[in-house]
């Protein structure tokens, strides 16, 4: 090692071994100016076996605060992370251990432990600020927070024990925070080994720059019998920041120009993709905004499977037919064409889709086809009122109507309302996402459980006498008391048909003989599940339309044999 060194590269492999094990290269000069992945911020190594013991520490300072350069002084901000309180002549100080006066600077407090009387380890503390800018939560031994688009990521973690601790933190985000708050981090760190070794006098080497000042130290150690020597590294180095990809929620719509996915907006002549940036601020509006550039409104059109993602996490995404959600993060308006692809606005996807979910949506970005449906323009384009096409919403409609006609009817309501875990289920309701014929399988659940499960079984039964139940088997039953009471009863084929499919087609069991014939009753081919799933809910609404059509008219022939029947609000 060469003394005063001004080398870049610190000349690390004529340390000792153990010193270089306990502090290696990356903790320190890799860490340096643009470190990332994880940054040890706190540490505190207990007496080992080898006789090393040491330490290392962050604390915060303004951008012009510079170290002592020299050593053996202590450390800049020690009182941090202790509430102290001194007198004087001048009276009584209280120090909330939070941030210390250093010359003209002041130094704040990012990390820390103590071990108070009666814990059986240490308490791992981290700067509060720093957390709530990151919205993070504690998960046992870290800290996490939710990216923008709905991704957990580790932002702390931490090890303790009944002497040692160590605390680290993600680089790009604690750079981010240091360049959201103005500051720099200086870590400040010692590590030492006693060694009965014998060796021939003194030696002290350093390697200083800009960035940071390490000091490599072996000498006699005085005030102890015997021959002992120790060997010593210690020093300091700055984290400065810088704005990153991953962002907290307060800083979402901060984006760089380049962080913009351009995207197809249609296609020219020759048949090649046009394509233009989802940059909002390069979009023309109606107020002339940039003339000659694509419409904010410009429809953008993507293949079903980019829902897959989201489709994955129900408990952090809402997804509807019309909207997609990530939990209070952010909120996309979508709409699903004929075509069975997912339409958004080329302006929404660059002010209200993080940047960071971009790339995803650039992945599945298609050329345009079908257009977008035309409730969707009419309420965005023409201001109109007007619905989208939906077909399990078209089921829940009418099955609340067939619910009021059989109340009027046969005194009770033949479906019980869902519960609030269904009823999330059906709000979420837009089928498969993917082609896989597996994807139809929580579909044909969330229906079934609808449709055949809330059959209200009891009040049908006791419509029935003795002879006429069918134990627990609520769909024979239902259809003969449609029969009974002249109403249509055909359509409760269709639901069989359902159930069929959920215990025989390979949706809640093994696929067998049986699936095939399960698939066939509905008219399903098994080869792309999206398709299947139109064709069970043509099928079902086509069912429930048959007792609509004929239901209707009977219950309105015996309401005006008998006017009680006709609701007393009716009547008046």
């Amino acid at each position: 090692m060469t003394e005063c060194s001004q080398s870049r590269q610190f000349e690390w492999r004529e340390i000792d071994t153990e010193l270089k094990r306990y502090l290696p290269q990356k903790k320190v000069t890799e860490a340096g100016r643009a470190p990332t992945g994880w940054l040890i911020v706190g540490e505190d190594i207990p007496y080992q076996e080898t006789g090393i013991w040491g330490g290392l520490s962050a604390v915060l300072v303004p951008p012009s605060f510079e170290r002592d350069h020299r050593f053996g002084n202590g450390w800049a901000g020690g009182r941090l992370g202790e509430v102290s309180i001194t007198y004087s002549k001048e009276g009584e100080a209280v120090s909330s251990g939070l941030s210390e006066e250093v010359g003209d600077n002041k130094l704040e407090f990012f990390c820390g432990a103590t071990k108070p009387p009666g814990a059986n380890q240490h308490q791992v503390f981290i700067a509060q600020p720093f957390l709530w800018f990151w919205d993070a939560y504690q998960v046992g031994d870290e800290w996490r927070y939710l990216t923008l688009g709905g991704e957990e990521r580790k932002l702390v973690r931490f090890q303790v024990g009944t002497e040692g601790w160590t605390l680290e933190a993600r680089a790009e985000e604690v750079r981010t925070f240091l360049h959201t708050f103005g500051m720099k981090l200086l870590f400040q760190f010692e590590l030492f080994k006693r060694t009965d070794s014998d060796f021939d006098g003194e030696e002290r080497y350093e390697y200083s720059d800009d960035w940071g000042r390490f000091q490599y130290h072996e000498y006699a150690s005085r005030g102890m019998p015997g021959r002992h020597f120790m060997k010593a590294l210690d020093g300091y180095f700055y984290v400065t920041g810088l704005l990153g990809k991953s962002k907290p929620r307060m800083l979402q719509w901060q984006s760089d120009p380049s962080e913009y996915e351009d995207f197809i907006i249609g296609v020219s002549e020759d048949g090649v993709p046009v394509t233009h940036t989802s940059d909002p601020d390069t979009l023309d509006n109606h107020f002339g905004k940039s003339p000659g550039a694509p419409h904010y409104l410009t429809p953008i059109y993507f293949s079903k499977d980019v829902l897959n993602k989201y489709a994955s996490s129900p408990s952090r995404y809402k997804i509807s037919t019309s909207r997609i959600e990530c939990l209070n993060l952010w909120g996309l308006d979508i709409s699903i064409n004929g075509h069975d692809l997912v339409v958004a606005y080329l302006g929404d996807i660059g002010t209200r889709l993080p940047s960071e979910e971009h790339q995803h949506w650039r992945i599945h970005n298609v050329a345009p086809e079908g257009g977008i449906d035309e409730g969707r323009f009419r309420r965005d384009i023409l201001g109109q009122w007007a619905d989208s096409p939906d077909a399990v919403n078209e089921i829940r409609r009418k099955v609340k109507r067939i619910n009021e006609i059989t109340e009027d009817g046969l005194g009770f309501a033949i479906w019980r309302s869902p519960n609030p875990h269904l009823k999330a289920e059906l709000n979420a309701l837009i089928g498969p996402v993917s082609s896989d014929p597996a994807a139809l399988t929580e579909p044909v659940l969330t229906l079934t459980k609808f449709l055949v499960d809330s059959l209200n079984g009891k009040a049908i039964n006791r419509a029935l006498k003795g002879e006429e139940i069918d134990s627990n088997k609520h769909l024979v039953n239902l259809s003969t008391v449609l029969e009974k009471n002249n109403m249509p009863a055909g359509w409760i084929q269709t639901l069989r048909d359902l159930q069929g499919l959920r215990s025989r087609g390979g949706i809640a069991h093994i696929r067998n003989s049986e699936t095939a014939k399960a698939f066939a009753a509905m008219g399903l081919k098994g080869l792309d599940s999206r398709d299947d799933f139109k064709l069970i809910l043509f099928q079902l609404n086509n069912a429930l339309d048959q007792f609509l059509g004929e239901g209707v008219t009977e219950v309105d022939r015996n309401r005006n044999r008998d006017p009680m029947a006709v609701p007393a609000q009716e009547r008046s």
